[in-house]
């Protein structure tokens, strides 16, 4: 199909969408709103929210945000439940052509509940395709045993099917045979292109700061793009909106602190609340100690990690947000060697609830800088930059068993590259990049199918390439415990890293946009394709022997192309 008709078919299929999905039946309401612990004001999400003696439900998902649409005319009980919790009940009055707003406030429970309540992510198995995904949350990630103060994302991530963690390499992961650039990892939308420390123990995430983790090992929707192998989407709590709160932790590797709380101007207006955490590593200073064959040459590795973040809330449920941080590290491997890098930047987010329509509109701006220098002795120093601009805009609407996600983003990156070969030839690039994208995803509930197709259009504005990626998802529910999935897609990334093959242990990883050349053994060697691509298919099964144990078997064969 010729690359003009599907602009025109992506155009049509989104404006008919947006229509009927804004389109409100005269005889029907809607009630959308935020599910929210009640102690702490952080958003739930997979609460399940449902009208007492009707069919009528939803699960909250990110923000906790639910919608429920084509309700009729009347009274109802509005039932809100979640596992650990108090299930919240209370009297809503649907009108015509109206749209209710209800926030509800959920409140933890000491009594253990009866065996005969349904989870919300049980619910969610049988309402969302899922390929490939696993959502965590701190309580999930504290389970593990730890090294360190805490647990942390690093080490949880190491023991999923189909990852492979390379700590003697910088702690960089293989997702299913994918290379660590190809793995797109986001926190509050902000790309970061480093996020393990070189130990490979600890990641740039506190786990204490996640409200939760998505992660697609492949087969992810539309949503996602410029990487073609898996998705790390992380999203920070917000602080305490009740009262300030702290905590201090000192271990043998790293010490960390947190502190959160509102901030009032006046008992009438709502707070603004502030998460502030610092992470420090000494294990360069006690490493001696702890094993004194190593006291004439201590561990070079520290770093140090930085987050903060503001928020407010409108009593309707409209938020903005800002979220800024910062990160170092650094390895110094003798007097003559140092590896060191640093990630910076800020991210600002935004949601918006339309009057009168059961849609949800976000809207980020986000701003960061990596860079990374590793110098060696004759001033053979190697060095790499990325500084990115990305501004994205989404709307995603609920209507009866359906859902619409459609978006815009827009993406400038600037990277500075310098590498030198064995042979001694040398690539050094700077380039300026632009990067335009949009998508449409709807998700389709029957009886028994879940059906998930998509559509991504990336424009790459500096190759004059416009790469369609259809995406699709499909499961069928073959009875109350047991279903069928499948599904994949197209992906494409205009990123690329590099390395030396001078380094027995490869700390030093290099990134370009739109690469012309590299260098081998012979001098420059042009590239003839900047693009990397894959085509991605899963196979899966699941099954439910209880309520509270899910068995996930998955098969993700992945053909990729272009330049590694």
């Amino acid at each position: 199909m010729a690359m003009k008709q599907f602009k025109y078919i992506f155009v049509l299929i989104s404006l008919s969408l947006l229509i009927h999905s804004l389109k409100v039946n005269g005889q029907t309401g809607t009630i959308r709103g935020f599910v929210f612990d009640k102690a702490t004001g952080e958003a739930m999400i997979s609460v399940h929210i449902y009208l007492d003696s009707t069919t009528i439900g939803s699960i909250s998902g990110q923000d906790g945000y639910y919608s429920l649409g084509n309700i009729p005319v009347g009274k109802y009980r509005l039932i809100s439940q979640s596992l650990a919790y108090h299930k919240n009940q209370q009297w809503i009055e649907v009108k015509a052509d109206q749209v209710e707003n209800i926030n509800i406030h959920l409140e933890k429970s000491n009594v253990q509940l009866d065996a005969a309540v349904i989870s919300g992510k049980l619910l969610e198995r049988k309402s969302r395709v899922q390929l490939s995904q696993t959502r965590l949350t701190p309580s999930q990630i504290s389970k593990i045993p730890t090294l360190g103060v805490s647990t942390d994302l690093a080490q949880y991530l190491q023991i999923l099917p189909g990852v492979v963690s390379s700590g003697d390499q910088g702690g960089q992961l293989y997702i299913r045979g994918g290379s660590p650039v190809q793995n797109l990892v986001l926190m509050d939308g902000i790309p970061l292109y480093n996020p393990f420390h070189s130990m490979g123990m600890f990641s740039v995430f506190d786990t204490d700061l996640i409200n939760n983790a998505n992660i697609f090992t492949g087969g992810y929707p539309a949503k996602y793009g410029g990487r073609v192998s898996s998705v790390m989407d992380i999203s920070l709590k917000d602080g305490n909106k009740n009262h300030i709160a702290g905590r201090v932790s000192v271990g043998l590797l790293s010490a960390n602190t947190t502190l959160e709380g509102p901030i009032r101007f006046s008992k009438q207006a709502e707070p603004i609340t502030f998460l502030i955490s610092g992470k420090y590593s000494y294990l360069d200073k006690t490493a001696a100690y702890l094993n004194p064959e190593i006291q004439k040459n201590s561990l070079p590795f520290s770093f140090s990690d930085f987050v903060s973040k503001l928020t407010y809330k409108g009593k309707g449920g409209s938020k903005i947000s800002a979220t800024g941080f910062h990160f170092t590290d650094k390895v110094q491997f003798s007097r003559d060697q140092l590896y060191q890098w640093k990630n910076y930047g800020i991210g600002l987010q935004a949601i918006l609830l339309p009057v009168n329509s059961a849609g949800l509109i976000r809207a980020n701006v986000n701003y960061s800088k990596y860079s990374l220098n590793l110098e060696e002795l004759l001033n053979n120093n190697r060095y790499s930059e990325v500084e990115d601009i990305k501004v994205g805009m989404e709307f995603m609407n609920q209507f009866g068993q359906h859902e619409l996600q459609m978006g815009i983003q827009i993406l400038g990156v600037h990277t500075d590259y310098l590498n030198r070969n064995t042979f001694g030839y040398s690539v050094d690039e700077s380039t300026d990049v632009t990067d335009l994208a949009g998508y449409l995803s709807v998700q389709i509930n029957f009886e028994k199918w879940l059906i998930q197709p998509g559509i991504r259009m990336n424009y790459y504005a500096s190759l004059g390439n416009l790469v369609p990626e259809p995406r699709f998802g499909i499961k069928y529910l073959l009875n109350n415990s047991l279903r069928i999935k499948a599904g994949g897609g197209y992906y494409s990334q205009n990123l690329i890293s590099g390395k030396s093959d001078r380094d027995v242990v490869n700390f030093f990883t290099g990134f370009l946009m739109d690469p012309t050349n590299i260098a081998n053994a012979t001098g420059p060697k042009q590239l003839s394709n900047s693009l990397q691509t894959s085509w991605q298919g899963i196979l899966g099964l699941e099954w439910d022997p209880s309520d509270h144990l899910m068995l996930n078997f998955e098969s993700t064969p992945k053909s990729r192309s272009g330049t590694f």
